[in-house]
């Protein structure tokens, strides 16, 4: 199966605008952006791709919220998605044997569980600390751009 690509927003790499946090956590993504919904006053919303972006099979877990202060969005992506391959699942003497294969979108840091970027013009002073204060988070720190930027999973538009 080839490698498969995420693509993030060009502003991104471009301008220093946002900053990068590695979130470890046991909760799925979901309660996590419920979590941080209460926690930061935020309103995180899944964002399903589009049929045409739809050319994985499953796409990495996105949430997006914009705040109202005209700030730019904040993103709460999945670093790991789960395939089951449908071609190679046949049945033998112990049952269906079904093929799961994990993809991650920084394959060089596969221990952490989410990525959230955050604009470095937002409101919240000190989210690093707002973040660990979470019950739901194990581990949060920020990730340099170096780190990421060699990645050939990313593609920035």
């Amino acid at each position: 199966m080839s490698p498969k690509k995420f693509a993030l927003d060009s502003e991104f790499e471009e301008d220093n605008h946002h900053s990068l946090y590695a979130l470890h956590t046991g909760v799925e993504g979901y309660l996590l952006a419920y979590k941080l919904n209460q926690f930061l006053s935020s309103q995180f919303k899944f964002r399903a791709e589009k049929e045409e972006d739809q050319t994985l099979a499953s796409p990495f877990e996105r949430y997006l919220w914009q705040p109202q202060s005209g700030d730019l969005a904040w993103e709460l992506i999945a670093n790991c998605r789960t395939h089951i391959d449908a071609q190679s699942t046949s049945s033998t003497l112990f049952g269906p044997s079904v093929v799961e294969e994990k993809n991650y979108l920084i394959d060089a840091m596969k221990q952490v569980d989410f990525w959230l970027k955050i604009p470095v013009s937002t409101t919240q002073k000190q989210p690093l600390e707002s973040l660990e204060m979470l019950e739901e988070i194990q581990l949060a720190y920020e990730v340099s751009d170096q780190k990421i930027t060699q990645n050939p999973n990313l593609i920035f538009d």
